[in-house]
C-alpha cells in the first residue's frame, strides 16, 4: 500500500514539473509575473475583449512582472478618417529580448493590424493574422493599436504631426499633407516726389516798359513828372534836353 501511494506521489510530481518547464502559462489577469528561461507565456486580461491575451517571451534575462491596461493615447486623425479598434498599454519590468503578443477577440478581420507605438513613430509589428486571432512581434512594449483604419482623402490640408502622419502610414494609409499656400505679397508703394521750389533765374538786364531793357552799369533817374517818370540812362536824358532846348 505505501508503495503504491509512493509511486502515486512521484507520477504526480513529474507531471507537476513537465508542466511548469518551459512553455508555462500563468493565470489569466492583468498583470502576472515573469520568471527566467525561454519561450515563457503569461496570459492577461485585457481590458474590452472577451478572451485574454497572451504574451510569450522569446528569452528572459532577468524575471519581472508584465501588464497591460486600457490606453487613451489614440491619435487624432483628420476629417475623413477613422480608427477601428482598441488602444492598450502593455509594459514590463523583466528584461527580455523579444516577445510575441496574441489577441483574440470576434472584431478581428483580415485587415486588422498590430501596430507599436515609440515616441512620434507608429510601427507595424504584425505577424501572423488567422481571424478572430492576430498576433505581432515586439522587442519593447508601450502603447499599441490592435484594430484597421477606415482611410481618406490621400491628401489633407489640415496640419497634421509626426506621430498622427506615422500611425496613419503604419495603418496602410497614403497621406500626403498639402503645403499651405503662400500669403500674398504686398505690392511694393512708390513715393510720389516731393514738390520742388522753383529758383527764379536772374536777369542781366531789367526791361522798362517803353520796350528798351536798362542794363545795370549805364545807371538811371526819374525825369520831371511832365516827362513821365520812366527811369531812362543819364545819356539819353541829356540828349532829350538838348533837342528840347
Amino acid at each position: 500500500m505505501t508503495t503504491r501511494v509512493l509511486l502515486s506521489t512521484a507520477i504526480v510530481s513529474a507531471l507537476v514539473l513537465a508542466a511548469c518547464a518551459t512553455g508555462t502559462v500563468a493565470p489569466a489577469g492583468p498583470k502576472a509575473s515573469v520568471a527566467t528561461g525561454a519561450n515563457v507565456s503569461a496570459q492577461l486580461t485585457a481590458p474590452g475583449l472577451a478572451k485574454p491575451a497572451t504574451v510569450t517571451f522569446g528569452s528572459v534575462q532577468t524575471a519581472g512582472d508584465v501588464s497591460i491596461t486600457a490606453s487613451s493615447k489614440s491619435p487624432s486623425v483628420p476629417q475623413g478618417f477613422s480608427i477601428n479598434g482598441k488602444f492598450f498599454e502593455i509594459t514590463s519590468t523583466a528584461k527580455f529580448d523579444k516577445a510575441t503578443v496574441c489577441f483574440e477577440d470576434a472584431s478581428v478581420t483580415s485587415k486588422t493590424k498590430l501596430l507599436h507605438g515609440t515616441g512620434s513613430t507608429w510601427n507595424d509589428r504584425t505577424s501572423s493574422v488567422n481571424p478572430p486571432k492576430i498576433c505581432g512581434d515586439f522587442t519593447s512594449f508601450s502603447p499599441v493599436f490592435m484594430g484597421d483604419v477606415a482611410c481618406g482623402p490621400t491628401t489633407v490640408t489640415t496640419a497634421l504631426t509626426d506621430d498622427v502622419v506615422a500611425f496613419l502610414k503604419a495603418s496602410g494609409c497614403t497621406v500626403t499633407v498639402a503645403s499651405a499656400s503662400p500669403s500674398p505679397t504686398p505690392a511694393a508703394t512708390t513715393a510720389a516726389p516731393s514738390p520742388t521750389a522753383a529758383t527764379a533765374t536772374p536777369t542781366s538786364a531789367t526791361p522798362l516798359s517803353h520796350g528798351r531793357a536798362l542794363r545795370p552799369e549805364e545807371g538811371f533817374e526819374l525825369l520831371e513828372p511832365e516827362l513821365g517818370e520812366f527811369p531812362v540812362s543819364v545819356h539819353e536824358a541829356r540828349e532829350d534836353v538838348r533837342r528840347l532846348g
